[in-house]
């Protein structure tokens, strides 16, 4: 609450100098995209990221935020990225789709804690992905964030692997976690997150995965009666820039997108730790049922799409993100 309010003062305060000729206009006024509410952790982070980028160049950018999919699902916004019709955008695992080695990513099981997680995408394979992103789709990685563990939501318990068998479950529109969860047994159906909702509320899915900010900011627990704690993934989520609006930026202005995202990023982080928590007793609250599957099973059964994905996006670069979690 806080800080919305103090992104609102300095945006009213901009705009009221600006009327009197004590600031002058904006320079650039960008557009910045995402799918979640605006109670989520990735809005605060792109409020953050706004109000620190204002900071910095004296109110010459201004960042205006469209959540809720206003500006469309995460694969239009990413297109329109490429296109220049959208300046910059937060996505989750859907930018795979634009890099196949992110899809390393988005194996289940393909990291064993947060920890690891973190290893990767704050270091040099994390700077490595960012660089390939650039050259191969020309999209501008700003930064890495954390989205915490995805899990399994359901209206039947999950405590093995065998009890996925054959469950419609909604997946991102991402052909590894597709092929993934194939290979587990269950029946993948690739959607919009936007359509989620009315998908379980019309039963034309049956369950889903995702982290519990995603699953809060949908209301899922108003169509699921079950979560499972899978941690089959420990996502992100990517705050890039499109190539047309980084190419007008001057170099200082380029370091203050860089610095701002990451100052954007640690905030994000820090407070999806205490918002687990909370959204844990919200959902018990909510009469949601929490279970803890045994992991074994599906570890095993993912593990050929592991070695094929491997071979795919490169042995090398898999045996490094591997090492990186020992």
């Amino acid at each position: 609450m806080l800080q919305k309010l103090l992104v609102l003062i300095l945006a009213v305060t901009l705009v009221a100098l600006s009327a009197f000729g004590a600031v002058a206009a904006p320079k650039m006024k960008l557009r910045l995209g995402h799918v979640l509410d605006q109670k989520s952790t990735r809005h605060e982070a792109a409020m953050k990221f706004a109000e620190l980028v204002a900071q910095k160049t004296g109110g010459d950018i201004v960042i205006e935020l469209f959540p809720s999919s206003q500006l469309g699902n995460e694969r239009d916004m990413l297109e329109g990225l490429q296109m220049g019709t959208i300046d910059a955008v937060i996505t989750g695992d859907i930018i795979s789709n634009f890099y196949g080695p992110l899809g390393l990513f988005s194996v289940p099981y393909m990291f064993n804690s947060l920890e690891h997680l973190r290893a990767v995408m704050y270091g040099d394979i994390g700077e490595e992905i960012k660089a390939g992103l650039l050259k191969e789709s020309d999209i501008v990685a700003l930064e890495f964030m954390e989205r915490g563990p995805r899990e399994i939501t359901s209206n039947k318990p999950v405590n093995t692997v065998d009890d996925i068998q054959g469950l419609k479950i909604r997946v991102p529109e991402i052909p590894v976690i597709v092929e993934s969860w194939k290979a587990m047994g269950a029946n993948p159906t690739p959607m919009a997150f936007g359509e989620v909702y009315t998908a379980l509320q019309q039963k034309t899915i049956d369950a889903q995965e995702n982290p519990f900010v995603d699953i809060a900011s949908a209301k899922l627990e108003e169509v699921q009666k079950f979560i499972a704690m899978s941690d089959h993934m420990f996502g992100y989520a990517m705050l890039s820039i499109s190539p047309e609006v980084w190419k007008k930026l001057s170099d200082a202005e380029k370091q203050i997108f860089r610095d701002a995202a990451k100052e954007a990023r640690d905030y994000q982080n820090g407070l999806l730790v205490k918002v687990d928590e909370d959204l844990e007793k919200y959902f018990i609250s909510k009469g949601i049922t929490f279970t803890k599957p045994d992991k074994s099973g599906f570890i095993a059964r993912v593990k050929p799409v592991h070695e094929k994905y491997a071979k795919r996006f490169g042995q090398d670069l898999y045996d490094k993100i591997v090492a990186v979690g020992k």
